[in-house]
């Protein structure tokens, strides 16, 4: 296995004890997979630095989100 799917899945198990050992009847789960992609310029940084900081606020109206 490659590193970095080695160290997300060890953070995904961490995080999943974590969450089950400290709340009761919390509905929790991880998207299947991650998504990886190199940045290669400052335009494309600016962009996905945007996506990072608009996402919690379209959260609501996401069709992955399954408390919708």
């Amino acid at each position: 296995m490659e590193l970095l799917p080695k160290i997300i899945s060890q953070f995904k198990s961490s995080v999943s004890r974590f969450i089950r050992l400290h709340f009761d009847n919390y509905k929790f789960g991880w998207q299947k997979s991650f998504y990886d992609h190199i940045i290669r310029n400052e335009i494309e940084y600016q962009r996905i630095k945007q996506y990072i900081m608009d996402n919690p606020k379209n959260w609501s109206t996401d069709r992955n989100n399954v408390n919708v």
